[in-house]
């Protein structure tokens, strides 16, 4: 029954509702609601402000078949999203949309937010490999996101025990596919290995350390990375990148990602899963001009203390050798101007760090990454300061808060930015950024 009103005369008038347009692109716990939301990616600060676990949003591409008399394939869209040799489902489809707008959020850093919102998806539509490994990675995160929603909202428990199962059987099927894949390339002779061949390899390993990150298997987190680590050795792989002198950005060909891109992406796992087996290379040294962006300050930055840590542990096992060989008091790392070197090159890189910090602090793209960059130098600064034999003698604890402090900067940012009143960044977990940690194991810390 309409509703009415009176006028001025006495008049019953019927009352018509003002018309607003309906929008069915909110996050699926405001809709369930039925308030408005403000579809803050990847949650809302609606669903967050009230404490209770945004639900996502819907896939625009099923509403679009929905609405269609006869349902369009894929191909028939545009552009497949995924490589010529893969015919997608509607099903795949649904799980790269999640992908692209909530799983890729997690994982973006200020650093790699390119690779994980660009080079990632091109790396789908050229390699199988990588687009049912990415389809694996995504569908474990989705089942993580209903699992934990599950728990704080009153959705039938069968119902959401259903939709975990469904998701975990297509994450492992696309697991199954994905190393199949990647055994496909490895078996291929030696001199038939393609530099696109090897980057397949790379990536994939990637996105495996990413989701048993998910499932909270550290060890196999740790396992795979470590696997990324000495194939790209074996490969030679730092020697090719070094022969490029100063030239930056130089891409190969066949490939997705830029050398340094690859190379930053290993130096940040030797960082995180350090060996005495690290790159023997002749020492880095910073480039001379001036730092282009927060990601070249972050690479050059992860390079060098890569390095410094392989020279550390080499010389801490070198000294502990001679120790236990000659019975003698060891005297401590290698010649001293070995670690002089990193000293200066790391004074290089803050000065021309803090002549971009200076350009770039007032783009708020940029302002998060440089803020972290600036902690994970106060962090090494100390350990600069040390002698030699100190230096060796404590360097894998000193390496290890040099890394929590990374680990943990985007909790020391937001306390920082509540004590002074300023307004939040965006939304990043530093602990999800190429984490490969627990996620059980990070919240403890």
């Amino acid at each position: 029954m309409a509703r009415t009103t009176i006028d001025a005369e006495g008049n019953a008038l019927e009352r018509v509702k003002k018309w607003a347009p309906k929008t069915r692109t909110g996050c699926t716990t405001c809709r369930k609601r039925r308030v408005k939301c403000d579809e803050a990616k990847p949650r809302c600060r609606r669903c967050k402000a009230i404490g209770v676990v945004c639900g996502g949003y819907p896939i625009v591409i099923h509403e679009f078949f929905a609405n269609q008399q006869q349902p369009l394939t894929v191909r028939e869209l545009g552009s497949s999203p995924a490589p010529a040799a893969v015919k997608p489902s509607q099903w795949d489809m649904h799980i790269f949309d999640l992908l692209r707008t909530e799983t890729v959020e997690l994982f973006a850093g200020p650093f790699a937010r390119g690779f994980w919102t660009v080079n990632l998806l091109q790396a789908m539509r050229q390699y199988p490999a990588m687009w049912h490994a990415c389809l694996a990675l995504a569908a474990t995160q989705k089942q993580l996101m209903i699992s934990q929603h599950a728990s704080s909202s009153k959705t039938s428990e069968s119902a959401a025990q259903s939709e975990r199962h469904a998701l975990h059987v297509f994450s492992l099927q696309q697991y199954d596919r994905s190393v199949k894949s990647v055994v496909e390339i490895v078996t291929k002779p030696k001199s038939q290995l393609t530099e696109a061949d090897k980057e397949a390899i790379l990536l994939a390993a990637v996105m495996f350390s990413s989701i048993s990150s998910l499932q909270g298997d550290v060890h196999e987190a740790k396992v795979h990375a470590r696997h990324c680590i000495q194939l790209f050795q074996c490969w030679n792989s730092w020697e090719t990148a070094r022969s490029l002198g100063a030239k930056r950005n130089s891409a190969r060909r066949g490939c997705v990602l830029q050398e340094e891109q690859m190379v930053g992406i290993v130096a940040h796992f030797e960082c995180q899963f350090p060996s005495t087996s690290g790159p023997k290379l002749t020492p880095y040294c910073c480039g001379t001009g001036p730092l282009m962006s927060v990601e070249e300050a972050y690479y050059e930055f992860m390079l060098l203390l890569c390095e410094l840590n392989a020279v550390a542990r080499r010389a801490a096992q070198r000294d502990a050798q001679e120790v236990s060989e000659c019975h003698v008091a060891a005297v401590g790392g290698p010649e001293p101007d070995v670690f002089w070197h990193y000293r200066i090159e790391f004074c290089a890189w803050r000065r021309r760090f803090n002549i971009h910090r200076v350009a770039d602090m007032d783009k708020p793209a940029a302002r998060q990454g440089l803020r972290v960059l600036e902690l994970l130098f106060m962090g090494v600064e100390p350990v600069l300061a040390m002698g030699t034999p100190e230096l060796v003698r404590n360097w894998d604890e000193h390496h290890t808060r040099v890394w929590d402090l990374y680990r943990r900067s985007s909790t020391i940012l937001e306390e920082e930015d509540a004590r002074r009143g300023a307004s939040k960044a965006n939304p990043w977990d530093s602990e999800r950024f190429m984490i490969f940690e627990s996620p059980s194991s990070t919240s403890s810390s």
